[in-house]
């Protein structure tokens, strides 16, 4: 629940908190409620208690049942659902807290750390969100690459379009990996397993991850529309569908720029920058990578060198407006070196495993040549069969897959 005053600065609540016995009644009005269908929400509100005048001072954390014992609405008033872009199936409401019972969570005014943790959550849900639309997408583009017929031959002949495909593809596996090592360390966290620089790590790489993704998914749904020509622009392609629904992302649980904003608070407040590095140098030097991809380890090992170069000379110069200006930028390089990272990190092990190894190494060799690095194609044949093994999704023995009616089981495939 976000309000008109509030928003991503949450430090502008207007809801306050009156005790009432055991619990508290809020008062406020929330112009953005995301989960009208929920049985409970937390909302943050400032206490106003003449007892303890020093709890309006920050923002507690309360627990709300939405609906009372008899299925009523817990004095919650809803003025109106929002017409929004996209995620009509999710209803958004605006609404107002009239006296709405409420149990106070953890301590008074404490509400906005209590609340870090489930933030890092919806942060990873929403990049999971952002990854189904691009996997979706890339489904969809890829079976009609294998249908349509143009200029006398089928999409997935086309050398300029299986390029498209193989960059769409390229970001899926990227924005993937990504997404398991963060959900990784959110399971050792909740298990706790994690010491104080993981934790640290983890709340550095959840906006890293989200941004990220969110701004790929826009990007690769709107290929993905191009690929299938007029057809693409169709409601019945579930396409539009798709890209409208997707666009939240990138404003939902922090835009980008508050995005990027956390990740230099975290490096200026916990030094996460350096267990950052740290962490993906000690990774990086315990590879030990194939002929085919020691100029890849080389590349991502050279991209973080010149990013921890850059961001030292940030915070040297002590100018809070060069950080802010560049925030962006920087938070974009240092999840593209996280991606090369787990990309090769993939690569090595499908070669030393026989598994999927050829298009892994492409996805990784790929990836590394393109980080603030001058790509060079010693090989424009090998590149062209580079784009077709991502494009199609080619296994280990060139055959494409995400195709035809069935799949390898056997099981009738969605399909454009």
């Amino acid at each position: 629940m976000t309000e008109k005053t509030g928003g991503s600065d949450v430090g502008g609540s207007e809801t306050v908190a009156i005790p009432h016995g055991d619990m508290y009644k809020l008062y406020g009005y929330k112009y953005f409620s995301s989960a009208t269908l929920s049985q409970m929400a937390m909302v943050l509100g400032r206490i106003k208690d003449p007892k303890h005048p020093n709890y309006s001072a920050g923002l507690s954390l309360f627990f709300v049942h939405v609906r009372n014992e008899d299925d009523k609405l817990n004095n919650i008033f809803i003025h109106r659902l929002k017409n929004k872009m996209g995620t009509k199936a999710v209803p958004t409401a605006e609404l107002e807290l009239q006296g709405t019972e409420a149990i106070l969570v953890g301590e008074p005014c404490r509400g906005v750390k209590l609340i870090t943790s489930m933030i890092n959550i919806t942060r990873i849900y929403s990049g999971s969100g952002s990854l189904s639309a691009i996997r979706r997408s890339i489904a969809i583009a890829r079976d009609y690459a294998h249908r349509r017929k143009a200029f006398g031959s089928l999409l997935s002949t086309k050398p300029l379009h299986l390029a498209t495909l193989a960059s769409m593809e390229l970001d899926f596996r990227a924005c993937i990996g990504f997404f398991f090592d963060v959900i990784k360390l959110l399971g050792h966290e909740e298990c706790h397993k994690l010491d104080s620089s993981q934790s640290i790590l983890l709340r550095f790489l959840c906006p890293l991850f989200k941004l990220f993704t969110a701004k790929r998914a826009v990007e690769v749904t709107s290929e993905a529309m191009e690929c299938l020509g007029g057809t693409g622009y169709m409601e019945d392609t579930d396409l539009p569908r798709i890209h409208r629904d997707v666009q939240v992302n990138t404003i939902w649980e922090g835009t980008t720029n508050v995005l990027a904003l956390d990740v230099w608070r975290a490096i200026t407040r916990e030094k996460a920058l350096d267990i950052f590095s740290n962490n993906v140098r000690n990774r990086l030097n315990i590879l030990i990578a194939p002929p085919s991809l020691k100029k890849s380890l080389n590349l991502v090992t050279l991209a973080l060198d010149n990013i921890l170069q850059y961001g030292k000379k940030l915070l040297e110069s002590g100018r809070t407006e060069f950080i802010e200006a560049t925030a962006r930028h920087f938070s974009y390089g240092l999840a593209r070196i996280y991606c090369g990272l787990v990309l090769l990190e993939h690569a090595v092990w499908a070669e030393a495993n026989h598994f999927d190894a050829p298009i892994n190494i492409v996805a990784a060799q790929r990836w590394s040549e393109n980080l603030g690095v001058q790509p060079h194609f010693d090989n424009l044949a090998n590149t062209l069969l580079e784009d077709r093994t991502l494009a199609l999704d080619l296994d280990q023995v060139g055959n494409p897959r995400g195709h035809g009616d069935v799949d390898q089981r056997g099981k009738v495939r969605s399909k454009m």
